[in-house]
């Protein structure tokens, strides 16, 4: 449990929080540019001057009434930045065993892992002799993530940490990351701008806005309410589903998944531990709609739902729908007013929406 009881003001903006994070699975902390992402981050890790309380499970940090303030170190906190700190006169692996020496120097809880594991797993080892001036932003940013896990920290703060690491190397660590947090029951705050990184880290999501919290509580229903298109990077709607994993057909790479009594079909060339319940992110212009349950299409994935929202645009050739689809979840699709017309669509009506396999990402 992190307790929040805090306010830190400048000139031009003030960050006033009054709340208490269960982090007993991984939160997101969303918000557009200038809310107080970073701010807060630094803030809980004891780098902010601020009035106020923070205590992290039994340990208060700061309590500025009665004096009390410990230090970052002493925090135990593991802290990624937008633009990592190495040591530049240390090559790659020396920056890692430095931080593999910090932790044994510590009592520690979680499974230690080592320089040598971690150097294969973040495909480090071409750079362990470099110097971190030698190598590119990406790797620098694999390299400074590597170092935070091997500090077995007691918190993970993590602002912005895949932004610029290449989307194949950050298919190759999303798992890796996925699969330590979920073995060692690492709390983790974790700021992006990316719904795809919300979707498969982050179970609850925070929103910030102008230095308060707006919002609270489960991804899938947070990111209902937000204006996506100010938050994160895409401009379309998206969903999250809150769906269970049934199994993985080793033939074609496909693993099933359940939303109810519906099936959901997703392409995956590496064979993950997913676990029982996992979020999917779907777009709402990949979500066509049928009046009748298709056959004989392509189109693998077919959910029932009911229409609860219909939004037409004069101004724009589109139509903007929500469903509510089994387990009472929401579901957006974006049609032309055409074919929206022609189908008769209205609020209340049962419809299938149908969603390509390959569209949808793990």
């Amino acid at each position: 449990m992190l307790s929040l009881n805090i306010k830190l003001k400048r000139s031009d903006f003030e960050l006033s929080i009054d709340t208490s994070l269960d982090l007993n699975t991984p939160t997101a902390i969303l918000g557009a540019n200038g809310s107080g992402k970073t701010t807060l981050l630094r803030t809980i890790a004891g780098l902010e001057r601020t009035s106020g309380k923070i205590k992290f499970n039994d340990t208060v940090w700061i309590d500025t009434d009665n004096g009390i303030n410990v230090s970052t170190r002493r925090r135990a906190i593991g802290y990624l930045t937008q633009k990592p700190l190495l040591f530049p006169h240390m090559d790659v692996e020396s920056n890692l065993r430095f931080a593999e020496y910090v932790s044994q120097q510590r009592t520690l809880t979680g499974t230690a892992i080592s320089t040598d594991e971690i150097l294969k797993t973040f495909d480090l080892l071409p750079l362990r002799n470099k110097k971190t001036f030698e190598i590119s932003g990406g790797e620098l940013s694999r390299t400074a993530l590597a170092q935070t896990l091997l500090s077995r920290p007691t918190l993970l703060l993590l602002d912005e940490p895949l932004a610029s690491i290449d989307v194949n190397r950050k298919k190759d660590l999303i798992p890796y990351l996925e699969n330590y947090l979920q073995q060692n029951q690492l709390p983790m705050l974790y700021v992006t701008h990316d719904i795809s990184e919300v979707a498969r880290f982050c179970p609850q999501s925070i929103v910030l806005d102008n230095g308060s919290v707006v919002s609270f509580g489960d991804s899938s229903n947070v990111i209902q309410t937000l204006a996506q298109d100010s938050i994160f990077e895409s401009t379309d709607v998206s969903t999250l589903l809150k769906v269970k994993f049934v199994k993985y057909d080793s033939t074609y790479q496909i693993v099933t998944f359940n939303l109810g009594s519906d099936k959901i079909f997703v392409p995956t060339i590496k064979q993950d531990r997913f676990p029982s319940q996992v979020y999917l992110r779907i777009r709402n212009l990949d979500v066509g709609l049928a009046r009748t349950r298709p056959s004989d299409v392509s189109i693998r994935n077919v959910i029932s739902g009911t229409i609860s929202a219909i939004q037409n645009d004069p101004l724009t050739p589109y139509t903007d729908i929500q469903l509510t689809c089994q387990n009472e979840q929401q579901l957006h699709s974006r049609i032309t007013r055409k074919a929206c017309e022609e189908l008769q669509l209205m609020v209340g009506q049962e419809v299938f929406a149908l969603i390509k396999s390959v569209s949808l990402e793990l």
